[in-house]
């Protein structure tokens, strides 16, 4: 099933959809459109567009990695939002008046992670938009929680 957002809903619109998918920390596939992060002297646009498993609304304190690393004594207790202020806890931050949604990569490694990127419109190879692009769009690590603008979303999904 997928539901076609468009970019036009809230933070509560993109969490109404995929709770229709599926429950709190359920994977649900995300799409997400946005203009890519290029350097100064780039005279194009370059679009990048996302397609990916997330969960959303778990408490992040309650991630396995976390609670081992705190027990392990790797790291600290978990603090609050180093920005912004949550105004639903746990799955929307809002900060200097830009609302984001808190996501979880899925939890399942065998849920794919596509990205496709457009010039001026028209899909490209990454090679050939690469040498414009910030290293930050290059960055392939996966993090324990990342934000994203619910106007980027163009849609959610279930496999």
């Amino acid at each position: 099933m997928r539901i076609e957002l468009n970019g036009k809903a809230n933070a509560q619109g993109v969490i109404s959809a995929m709770r229709m998918l599926g429950n709190k920390g359920a994977n649900i596939g995300i799409e997400t459109r946005r203009p890519a992060k290029v350097r100064k002297d780039c005279t194009f646009e370059v679009t990048k567009v996302s397609r990916y498993y997330v969960r959303q609304g778990i408490d992040y304190s309650h991630l396995g990695t976390v609670r081992d690393g705190i027990s392990a004594g790797t790291r600290g207790e978990v603090e609050s939002l180093p920005w912004g202020t949550w105004e639903v806890p746990n799955e929307i931050i809002t900060h200097k008046g830009q609302q984001y949604l808190r996501l979880y990569p899925a939890s399942l490694s065998n849920l794919p992670h596509e990205t496709e990127w457009l010039c001026d419109g028209m899909p490209v190879q990454l090679a050939t938009v690469q040498a414009s692009l910030l290293a930050s769009e290059l960055d392939d690590s996966k993090p324990l929680t990342f934000t994203v603008k619910p106007q980027t979303v163009q849609a959610v999904f279930t496999r």
